[in-house]
């Protein structure tokens, strides 16, 4: 499993993911997404260094989409997979510990932080096995956040499982 930096190659496949029903459902704006406005959204953040856009890819096929928008010492995540099999399995936390370990080991962030959908419990679950806390409870969503501490012991187990 890699992560493979958003380019005009895998540009047109992130927008069939992110109008996916499965996928909108889940993102703070649920709205289909044009065209026109899903490469006006391209060229802004292939600009901003700020933002790290991610095709996830597995045997060489891309299988979801992974995202840090950077702030001064942490980060907000982002993620989701389009293939069904991937979801449904361990594999699942590959790209998210890919992402982590980006944020945390090469960027030296302090934190990372991701917003889920209150409705959205296989979210919550999936971070909270990798050691995401809850920090802040809204009326529709749920504010997490992981640190290196908090990550670093649920990294090693997860590898091991993977190494098995």
């Amino acid at each position: 499993m890699s992560l493979v930096p958003l380019s005009s190659d895998n540009v047109v496949q992130v927008l069939d993911w992110r109008n996916l029903d499965f996928v909108r459902a889940n993102m703070l704006n649920q709205q289909i997404i044009n065209a026109s406005e899903h490469q006006a959204w391209f060229e802004r953040v292939c600009h901003d260094d700020n933002e790290l856009h991610f095709v996830i890819e597995y045997k060489n096929a891309g299988v979801g989409a992974a995202n840090l928008k950077l702030q001064e010492k942490y980060a907000e995540s982002g993620l989701y997979l389009s293939d069904e099999a991937i979801r449904g399995s361990a594999y699942a936390f590959l790209p998210s510990l890919l992402l982590l370990e980006l944020a945390f080991d090469t960027l030296k962030l302090t934190e990372v932080r991701a917003t889920v959908l209150l409705h959205n419990t296989s979210a919550l679950r999936f971070n909270t096995q990798q050691g995401y806390e809850i920090v802040e409870e809204n009326t529709d969503h749920i504010m997490m956040r992981i640190t290196p501490e908090l990550f670093n012991p649920k990294k090693q187990k997860l590898y091991r499982f993977f190494d098995r």
